[in-house]
């Protein structure tokens, strides 16, 4: 295989998510057609400590697995919430296309190279979205098809990560001013 010309980051944030979610998630990622250099930036948002093992365990089969893979991994101490743990992740990224992803969903196998390519071609593009399909996560039973899904107990999506262009997020506010459970203020 030729080295790769492209590189995309994927972000994911995971707080306590069912092992078998993170091991599909990251399944997913692995199986992603196309030639790129993959740096995916996952921030454990204080999950436990069983938790914690078994995510370490699947990045370290993750950068073994994947070619051209290098992870980047950040511990919480505490949980901090989402949008904290995603303004941290942004800032640990290297590339200009972020992929973002829900370390409970899984992409499509050509989500990179169809993304990545529009993007890629369109300079103008700063924020790149589809339509997903929402199972249930017990037998993989169809939910839906659709661009704003509806998410009931126990649904999960495929294919949700939203590329977008880090100059044109970096910046525009610092991180929330306070952790989870406070109120989600933005600095500027």
């Amino acid at each position: 295989m030729e080295q790769p010309i492209n590189s995309v980051s994927i972000l994911v944030a995971s707080y306590n998510t069912k092992p078998i979610y993170i091991t599909e998630c990251i399944d997913s990622i692995i199986n992603q057609n196309g030639n790129f250099a993959i740096e995916l930036v996952w921030i454990n948002d204080g999950t436990d400590k069983d938790g914690t093992l078994l995510l370490k365990q699947e990045l370290q089969r993750f950068q073994k697995t994947k070619k051209n893979a290098k992870v980047i991994y950040k511990k919480q101490s505490t949980n901090m919430g989402l949008s904290y743990c995603l303004h941290e992740g942004v800032l640990l990224c290297s590339n200009e296309i972020i992929f973002r992803m829900d370390s409970d969903d899984i992409m499509a196998p050509e989500r990179l190279n169809i993304q990545y390519n529009f993007m890629h071609n369109t300079p103008d593009c700063v924020l790149c979205g589809s339509d997903m399909i929402t199972f249930t996560s017990n037998n993989n039973s169809f939910v839906s098809e659709s661009a704003l899904p509806i998410l009931g107990n126990e649904s999960r999506k495929r294919s949700s990560a939203s590329p977008f262009r880090r100059c044109k997020v970096e910046g525009l506010s610092g991180p929330p001013t306070e952790p989870r459970g406070g109120s989600a203020r933005f600095t500027t």
